[in-house]
C-alpha cells in the first residue's frame, strides 16, 4: 500500500518514527564530532616540559608565565632532569621547555648554560619567580629532631645557613624539590624532612615545620622558555636579547665588543664568562642586553661585535619580564 493510501494517523506515526530516528542519528553524529574535536584539541594543545612534577617551582612558574602569555590551556609534562626535558623538545615531543637559568642566592645554573651553548635552542620568553622555601616533614615531626633534609641541590644551596643550624642533620640531593618531598612520604620517617614549596607540601599532605628558610629573604629564580625555533616579538614590547660570544686573543677585543653596546646606549644586564670545555684558558661570554633585534642601533652594535669576535651565537630576542627590578613578583 502506498503512503498516500495510508490513513492520515498512520502516516503521521510513520513520519514521527522517521523524525525520531533521524534525531538519534544526528545526536550520535554530534557526539562523534565532539569526540573528534577533543582529540584534535589534545593533538594541537601546546606541550611544555619542565623539571619535577606538580607543585615544583618550575610548575608554579609555568602557570605564571603562560597566564601572562595568554595561553591558559596547555599540557604540562614533568621530567626528572633538564637534559631529558630538552631531549624531548629537540625530538619534537614538546613545543617548549622551561629552564631555570639563575638564582639571586645560588647564582647561575651551569647545566642550563651548557645546554644553551651546545644545543640548538632559542629563548622565546622568560619569567621570574619569588621562591619561598619551606622545611616540611611528616605530620607531628619536629624540625630540631631531623637527621636528613632532602631537596634539589640548588634549593639546598639556597638554604645553607639555615640548615647548618640543625645539629646532626645532613642533606641529600634529589632531582627536584618535589622528589625530595615525595621521599619523605615514601620513607615514613619523622626524622626525614625536605625543602619544597608550600604548594607541594599541601599536595602531598606534609606538615610545614618552618617557612622562609632561604638564606636571604629576597630569593628569586629566573627561568627561560626555550623552543626549537625563534618567535617574533612585537617591536613595542620591551625585549631582551641573549648572546654567547667568544673573542680572539687580540688585546682589548672584549672591551671593544662591550663598547659597541655602550656607544649606542644599549644596556648590558648580564656578562658572565665560562671556560670552554674543549679549550682550557679560553672562555665563552654570556651576554644579556636590553633591546629588540629589529632596532637599528642593536643591529649596528651586533655587526660591530661580530667584527671583533671569533663566534657570536644569537640565543633569542624575547619579552623582558622584570629581571632588573621593574617587576619583582
Amino acid at each position: 500500500m502506498s503512503s498516500k493510501a495510508q490513513p492520515p494517523r498512520s502516516r503521521i506515526d510513520e513520519i514521527d518514527r522517521q523524525i525520531a530516528e533521524l534525531l538519534t542519528q544526528r545526536t550520535l553524529a554530534v557526539q562523534e564530532l565532539g569526540e573528534l574535536a577533543n582529540v584534535d584539541s589534545d593533538a594541537t594543545m601546546l606541550k611544555v616540559g619542565y623539571l619535577g612534577s606538580a607543585g615544583s617551582y618550575s610548575d608554579l612558574t609555568l602557570t605564571k608565565l603562560f597566564t601572562q602569555r595568554g595561553q591558559l590551556k596547555f599540557h604540562r609534562q614533568g621530567y626528572e632532569s633538564l637534559t631529558k626535558a630538552v631531549d624531548a623538545l629537540e625530538s619534537g615531543q614538546l613545543d617548549y621547555t622551561l629552564l631555570p637559568i639563575e638564582n639571586t642566592i645560588a647564582g647561575s645554573l651551569n647545566e642550563t648554560y651548557k645546554m644553551l651553548e651546545q644545543r640548538q635552542l632559542s629563548i622565546v620568553d622568560e619569567e621570574v619567580l619569588s621562591v619561598k622555601h619551606c622545611l616540611v616533614g611528616l605530620p607531628g615531626a619536629d624540625a630540631a629532631a631531623l637527621r636528613v633534609v632532602r631537596s634539589h641541590p640548588v634549593a639546598l644551596l639556597q638554604c645553607t645557613t639555615w640548615l647548618s643550624s640543625l645539629q646532626g642533620c645532613i642533606t641529600e640531593g634529589r632531582t627536584s624539590t618535589v622528589e625530595g618531598a615525595e621521599s619523605v612520604i615514601a620513607d615514613n620517617d619523622p626524622l626525614v624532612g625536605a625543602i619544597c614549596s608550600e604548594s607541594a607540601a599541601a599536595d602531598l599532605g606534609l606538615e610545614i615545620l618552618n617557612r622562609d628558610v632561604a638564606d636571604q629573604s629576597h630569593n628569586y629564580t629566573r627561568f627561560v622558555l626555550v623552543a626549537r625555533e625563534s618567535e617574533t616579538v612585537e617591536q613595542d614590547v620591551p625585549a631582551r636579547i641573549s648572546l654567547i660570544l667568544t673573542v680572539n686573543h687580540r688585546r682589548g677585543s672584549l672591551a671593544r665588543c662591550l663598547d659597541a653596546f655602550a656607544q649606542r646606549g644599549i644596556n648590558l644586564t648580564k656578562l658572565e664568562s665560562r671556560v670552554k670545555a674543549d679549550t682550557p684558558w679560553e672562555y665563552h661570554f654570556y651576554l644579556d642586553i636590553e633591546g629588540h633585534s629589529a632596532d637599528p642601533q642593536v643591529i649596528e652594535a651586533l655587526g660591530e661585535v661580530t667584527s671583533h669576535a671569533n663566534t657570536l651565537k644569537f640565543l633569542g630576542c624575547y619579552p623582558r619580564r622584570g629581571i632588573t627590578g621593574d617587576q619583582q613578583s
